[in-house]
């Protein structure tokens, strides 16, 4: 592999379940639960495209603009009564995620963030982890302009690609030497989509049976268990 690109929520930072609290809490205002079915469809979604997802199929009288800020607000901001603390500020690296950012560094592998959120929210995540993500030589959010179509079209893994390749020339095999890391259907698929072999870290929940048997796929419990020579990447040392 010539490059890697990592996805961000629940792959490199544990936010699902900070999603999840803070959507059925406003949802517990319509009388309405935010299962895994639809939370399932929305994952790697760019943020717009996932709130219209949810509003149309819950059929919540909210505007997605409405819905939005009311969510990031209650992200990001120490303001409301239900969170004591910014939520975002304080999520925790996934098992496994820093060994692997930092090994890719070490050794001079392109690395990339390709993440559906928006900045504001990005930019929170990342508060307690800034050291490692100024390891990444690029990072690509869900509304950067260059991405016009969210997952599952491949536009968000390809713009990090060749914006890694403006900063690494000798990146010349192209994308089929790009390694991405998923945990969600939609983002396995775009990477399919974008010509790129994919790890792929479901939740248990998930039915892998579609990518089973595709090679290009390699689906792993946990990152701890990801064997950098087996994608032709140096070894653990």
């Amino acid at each position: 592999m010539k490059a890697v690109i990592f996805y961000c929520d629940g792959l490199i930072i544990d936010t699902e379940s900070v999603y999840t609290n803070v959507f059925q809490t406003v949802l517990n205002r319509y009388q309405k639960t935010f299962d895994w079915e639809l939370k399932s469809k929305m994952m790697g979604m760019r943020t717009l495209e996932a709130t219209n997802l949810l509003i149309k199929t819950l059929n919540i009288p909210m505007s997605a603009e409405e819905w939005i800020n009311e969510t990031e607000s209650m992200l990001v901001t120490p303001s409301f009564d239900f969170f004591k603390v910014e939520q975002f500020k304080s999520c925790k690296l996934m098992p496994g995620a820093a060994k692997i950012i930092r090994h890719l560094k070490r050794n001079n592998i392109p690395i990339a963030v390709a993440t559906s959120s928006r900045s504001i929210s990005f930019d929170a995540k990342i508060t307690l982890h800034q050291d490692l993500f100024s390891l990444f030589d690029v990072i690509i959010k869900g509304d950067d302009h260059r991405v016009k179509n969210g997952k599952p079209h491949p536009d968000i893994f390809l713009t990090a690609f060749n914006e890694l390749g403006k900063l690494f020339p000798n990146m010349t095999n192209g994308v089929n030497e790009a390694l991405v890391f998923e945990d969600a259907v939609n983002g396995v698929d775009a990477a399919l989509a974008a010509g790129m072999k994919v790890v792929w870290i479901p939740d248990e929940r998930f039915d892998v049976t579609k990518h089973n048997e595709n090679e290009a796929v390699t689906i792993l419990k946990s990152l701890e268990e990801f064997n950098p020579e087996y994608f032709s990447l140096p070894p653990f040392q």
